[in-house]
């Protein structure tokens, strides 16, 4: 009797290690006021070394897994505002930190953010789209392109005068899809500024390209579905319907 309750003992052991070897372990760790992150908290940046990047109302914050460190905006950046509307990361793993007096990068060497400036003035932007090395910045009326090592390239001209890009996403080889600051989808032709209606027409708040095409993200409002080439599907998270829609159009 005794033989068979080691016996069993012992299948017990085996099965719950090759559980445990099969499952990953997932460690969670709560971040707060008590370790120093304000309470609001306006956009998030998980970086390829394993860091959080945290955008607050107060500033931005680094979480390294074990601590979390403040870093203070460059002087021009918070005149009035500590406030961080968004947090993006580039493929060259620079971290960008976006505000509504210009933008800023995490230079690793100097451990701090460095203002980016254009003709001696910070650059002012929603969104920051890569395209390999290159950094394509909407500003107003125009299209900035920076090489890999932040050389500016060109500036392209938008056709059409007072619009300011919220969102941005790859739609194929030469286009766009784009939120314009009248909150409408647009494309974008990357090569000549031109802007050309969508093949939807809608006000939007969002926009996500799911390469994976797995399926609508649930939101609040509604969602519009566009297969477009190579099975990507376009997300426009919509404020002018009240209920939850999928469409898929072909285009």
């Amino acid at each position: 009797m005794r033989k068979t309750v080691y016996v069993i003992l012992a299948l017990c052991c085996f099965i719950i290690k090759t559980y445990s070897i099969n499952r990953p372990y997932y460690h969670f760790k709560q971040l707060s006021i008590k370790e120093g992150l304000p309470t609001s908290i306006t956009s998030l940046y998980d970086d390829k070394n394993g860091s959080l990047w945290v955008g607050t109302t107060q500033g931005i914050y680094r979480f390294n897994g074990e601590k979390i460190k403040k870093y203070n905006l460059p002087d021009l950046l918070r005149k009035n505002s500590h406030y961080i509307n968004d947090i993006f990361g580039d493929n060259e793993e620079r971290i960008w930190a976006v505000t509504s007096q210009g933008i800023s990068y995490y230079e690793y060497e100097k451990d701090s953010l460095q203002i980016f400036l254009r003709h001696n003035k910070p650059v002012k932007t929603s969104i920051i789209a890569t395209e390999g090395s290159k950094l394509l910045i909407p500003v107003t009326d125009t299209l900035l392109v920076y090489e890999k090592e932040l050389k500016h390239s060109k500036a392209i001209p938008l056709k059409t005068t007072g619009i300011r890009i919220i969102k941005m996403e790859p739609f194929d080889s030469t286009h766009y899809l784009i939120i314009n600051n009248a909150w409408k989808i647009k494309l974008l032709n990357k090569h000549t500024g031109e802007i050309t209606d969508s093949p939807v027409s809608l006000h939007c708040i969002d926009l996500v390209i799911d390469r994976m095409n797995s399926g609508l993200p649930e939101t609040s409002g509604a969602c519009v579905q566009l297969s477009v080439s190579e099975r990507l599907n376009a997300f426009l998270s919509s404020y002018s319907f009240s209920i939850y829609i999928s469409v898929v159009l072909d285009i």
